[in-house]
């Protein structure tokens, strides 16, 4: 073996430490610098991925929970309202003063209109009474009798007030609101009362709501519904 040839192996793991020295120098230089700008969008996508995820997570659960809140809402909303209505023409009576042996209890029945005489107060004294809905409102009126010089009983010609709120966002649209029903051949059969002939058949009046006070967090509205049995009574001065 030569001199030459005995030096070179050294030589070349001399320049083999070398070079992996420089480089990871430059590794250590490059990484104490901080981030590269491939590093840092790479970050931020995954970071954006999963707040939004975290998001929409969230706002499931949230909408969720407010959509079920709102129904519940609405069954109470149109149970309060289908009953006070259906009370009240259950109590459906002749007016004061009526001295005729055949009831006049209901005064109009329209699919979205009901009027009819009832003893509200308590006080002997039937008052007018009328429900309506009014585009998405369901409305109450009410008429008070009062005696002439004569002792007769009268009713103004028109309600004194505007109708008092009984419940909002009713969304039947043009569904009725009020449909009746009487006997038949036994058996109830529904009809479109126009006369007071007919309005004293009447047996049985179904009343049926549709609620939804908030159809962006509700899907789909409430419907509630009655029948409710009314006896006419005579209550008249004949003797």
């Amino acid at each position: 073996m030569t001199l030459s040839q005995s030096k070179n192996p050294h030589r070349t793991r001399c320049s083999s430490t070398a070079a992996g020295l420089i480089y990871t120098i430059r590794e250590r230089a490059v990484r104490q610098g901080g981030f590269t700008i491939v590093e840092l969008l790479v970050a931020m996508l995954i970071t954006v991925v999963v707040v939004a995820a975290i998001l929409a997570i969230f706002s499931g659960f949230s909408g969720s929970f407010y959509g079920q809140m709102t129904r519940i809402q609405n069954q109470d909303d149109a149970r309060t309202a289908i009953n006070q209505v259906a009370r009240y023409i259950r109590m459906a009576t002749s007016s004061a003063g009526h001295d005729s042996s055949l009831s006049n209890a209901i005064i109009t029945a329209l699919p979205q209109d009901i009027e009819f005489y009832c003893d509200l107060s308590g006080d002997g004294v039937p008052e007018r009474v009328r429900y309506y809905l009014d585009g998405a409102t369901l409305l109450m009126q009410t008429r008070e009798p009062e005696k002439t010089k004569t002792g007769l009983w009268k009713y103004a010609e028109d309600y004194a007030t505007n109708g008092v709120v009984v419940q909002d966002a009713i969304r039947n649209g043009a569904a009725p609101v009020f449909t009746y029903y009487r006997y038949a051949g036994g058996a109830l059969e529904g009809f479109s009362p126009n006369s007071d002939a007919q309005r004293r058949e009447i047996k049985t009046v179904a009343v049926s709501v549709e609620v939804n006070a908030k159809p962006e967090l509700a899907k789909g509205s409430v419907i509630l519904a009655t029948d409710v049995q009314i006896r006419q009574r005579y209550e008249g001065e004949l003797k």
